[in-house]
């Protein structure tokens, strides 16, 4: 697979990751006018402006090209404003104290393009005293400058500068414009970097890229299983939750599985199939006990297969005999071993005793025979196996059976997982009859995953 970021993709992530974005907002809005009201001092600004002139002199023109000398000549005005002499007497001057590199910190020379005028504004905690400030600006550059620069042009006051209680700083409106349009951003970042960061399935979008069908969605995580007979109180025998609020939202789920997948059996010919994952610990065994179950109840006589021979958990779930089962059939013969699930149509076939080269074991001849035997007296058999990926267990079943159903759990499957695992179904053309999602919410997540990943 390349990697492959879209826009659109982002885009829709941003869209599923809203409520955290507004909270973010709320966070740094909330913070912004904190600081502005409880935290930031009130700034205040006072401006005095000043005329660039020649000097009162007989039959003197001013022509174009003067005006542009003066026009220039303010740059090194702003120059000659903010040298430590000028500064220094300023600040003898003025009532409160402050270094040099304070008063420049306060002080802006605000000019204008093609303008002989300029002003010296002065920002600071008092309004008096940046008005005091500029004025004196004013005055010692305007009587200190032939000292410093000696031509026939003179500064003249235009306006002096006078206390201003409009408060300049912080402006609250403008905080609070920044603080959201900051959290907006940071946010956004935040939810697109752990998207792309995250090694895990998200939800189901991705999903679409390994054009599998979509089976259902079932959160088999929480549930507690017992497995009992059939009864007064429950008729249908088989897999029940020990929880009853979980039950319906989790059977409801399965049967839909149920009916779609039995719609696959029946369009592709087939009564068997492997139900995998791409990795251990995704809850297969549940998921197979589930479809077992439900296709039982529904009339099919149902064989559910403990092919999970390093692993095998079926005997002890039905609290069933594993003296002989599918490993001691492949490696010596003699009895299978199926067992019936009182009350039902479901029948299991234990792993049997465990014995060591497993690989080797399923490689053998007997077992293409044994599954042609098995579908002359069963409608639907499932076989649970071990992950695709690890022990090459799995994949041997795959070749054999060549009927998948893929079990993907939200943040629990890896992505690197699942594409090594579609690899090798499409280089031994594995049909993946679909696949069933284990998550709280279908397709909650996942949409910067799906256009970021892209098969070849």
């Amino acid at each position: 697979m390349d990697k492959e970021l879209s826009l659109i993709a982002i885009v829709k992530l941003v869209k599923e990751k809203l409520r955290w974005i507004v909270l973010t907002i709320v966070v740094f809005v909330v913070a912004a006018v904190f600081y502005s009201t409880a935290v930031a001092k009130p700034l205040y600004s006072s401006s005095a402006e000043l005329l660039v002139s020649p000097k009162a002199t007989d039959n003197l023109q001013l022509t174009l090209n003067q005006l542009q000398t003066n026009s220039k000549l303010i740059q090194t005005y702003e120059s000659i404003i903010f040298s430590d002499d000028i500064l220094t007497l300023v600040n003898s001057e003025v009532s409160t104290s402050y270094s040099n590199q304070e008063l420049r910190n306060k002080i802006k020379v605000v000019t204008e393009d093609e303008s002989q005028t300029f002003a010296i504004s002065v920002t600071d905690t008092s309004p008096e005293t940046a008005a005091e400030i500029a004025n004196t600006v004013s005055a010692i550059f305007q009587s200190k400058l032939d000292d410093y620069y000696s031509s026939n042009l003179e500064i003249k006051v235009i306006s002096a500068a006078k206390p201003s209680t409009n408060q300049v700083s912080p402006i609250i409106s403008r905080n609070i414009f920044f603080a959201a349009v900051l959290a907006t951003v940071v946010s956004s970042f935040v939810i697109i970097l752990l998207e792309l960061l995250s090694p895990t399935i998200k939800g189901t979008a991705i999903l679409s890229t390994f054009s599998w069908l979509e089976l259902g969605n079932v959160s088999l995580s929480p549930l507690q299983m017992e497995v009992r007979g059939a009864t007064k109180e429950h008729p249908k025998s088989g897999l029940f939750n020990k929880k009853s609020t979980q039950k319906s939202i989790s059977l409801d789920n399965i049967e839909g599985i149920k009916t779609k997948l039995q719609t696959q059996l029946d369009k592709n010919a087939v009564k068997t199939f492997l139900i995998s994952s791409a990795e251990s610990g995704t809850g297969k065994t549940t998921l197979a006990m589930y479809l077992a179950n439900s296709l039982a109840n529904n009339g099919k006589k149902v064989l559910l297969v403990d092919a999970n021979l390093r692993n095998p958990s079926l005997d002890r779930i039905y609290k069933l005999s594993n003296k002989v089962g599918l490993f001691s059939y492949l490696q010596n013969g003699g009895e299978l071993g199926i067992q019936a699930i009182q009350g039902s149509s479901l029948f299991v076939l234990p792993s049997g005793p465990k014995f060591s080269a497993v690989s080797q074991i399923l490689t053998s001849e007997k077992l293409p025979t044994l599954l042609a035997d098995l579908e002359k007296h069963f409608d639907v058999i499932l076989f649970d196996s071990a992950a695709l990926n690890g022990v090459p267990d799995a994949q041997i079943l795959a070749t054999k059976i060549r009927n998948l159903v893929m079990l993907v759990k939200q943040d629990g499957t890896r992505i690197d997982d699942l594409i090594e695992a579609n690899r090798f179904l499409e280089s031994y053309q594995i049909e993946v009859l679909g696949y069933v999602f284990d998550g709280t919410v279908r397709e909650r997540e996942g949409a910067l995953q799906q256009l970021f990943y892209k098969v070849n």
